[in-house]
């Protein structure tokens, strides 16, 4: 997804590419960039390389000449360099772009940091990254970054187009006391989780198993009960002791 995207950027990129890779070959380069960083009171931080088989290089490598930038800016002019120095524009690249990619960088630090993957965080982590995105879509003014941020828009539309309405992910979610209802955009997925997860814990219960067996409730009544809780709205009595002959505990956790 974002590596595809990035295309769009390609030739800032390379461009960066080529002037970390020429202050990784030359000594001479590296110890004149670290003088003029003691010079100006900046931290010594090398360039970092990209590395092709992982996207979020990309986003350290630009994020780390950004940082360098004046001292880099300068130690290119000194030594008089054989690569081309990034024009203005460029850098105003550079600079949008970063703040674009770091969300999906922090997500994938976050996935990656769990033995476990949770699969409850994938909603809202999915849900916050579109949103971040959308903003920055927004919010840019280079025009090449603009264009990348679509990108990025236009393909997590496509891929989480019905995520809130995979089986296991709405059910982790809704009973991760972390996120239960709040991480939802689509009111009909909640509900169909909410009741998937009520079913299976009726199964579970012999009681309630074998009273749902002699007596069926009536269909969407179960769901009409959610909707009013979900909502804020107030239960009649015969709503009450329906819910209370349900699953009791269920209702007081998503309440």
């Amino acid at each position: 997804m974002v590596k595809d995207a990035l295309r769009v950027v390609k030739p800032t990129v390379d461009k960066v590419k080529a002037i970390v890779e020429f202050f990784h070959r030359s000594t001479v380069a590296t110890e004149k960039l670290k003088s003029t960083q003691r010079q100006m009171g900046m931290p010594e931080l090398r360039p970092k390389q990209e590395c092709a088989t992982r996207w979020n290089s990309t986003f350290y490598m630009l994020k780390r000449i950004l940082e360098s930038k004046d001292a880099i800016i300068s130690t290119l002019a000194v030594i008089n360099a054989p690569v081309d120095t990034l024009s203005q524009e460029e850098w105003d690249t550079v600079k949008e772009v970063c703040p674009v990619l770091e969300p999906f960088e922090e997500m994938t630090v976050e996935i990656s940091a769990e033995s476990y993957v949770t699969a409850s965080k994938m909603l809202p982590l999915c849900k916050g990254l579109q949103w971040v995105t959308a903003h920055h879509q927004r919010s840019v003014t280079v025009d090449k970054v603009k264009e990348l941020a679509t990108a990025l828009c236009s393909s997590m539309d496509r891929n989480f187009l019905r995520i809130e309405y995979n089986t296991v992910l709405s059910e982790t979610t809704a009973l991760d006391p972390r996120f239960k209802k709040l991480a939802f955009s689509d009111n009909r997925a909640m509900d169909e989780a909410l009741q998937r997860i009520t079913a299976a814990a009726a199964r579970c219960n012999p009681i309630l198993h074998q009273r749902a067996k002699r007596k069926k409730l009536e269909q969407g009544r179960v769901h009409r009960n959610h909707k009013l809780l979900l909502c804020g709205g107030s239960l009649t009595k015969e709503q009450q002791e329906t819910l209370q002959g349900e699953i009791p505990q269920l209702i007081l956790y998503w309440g």
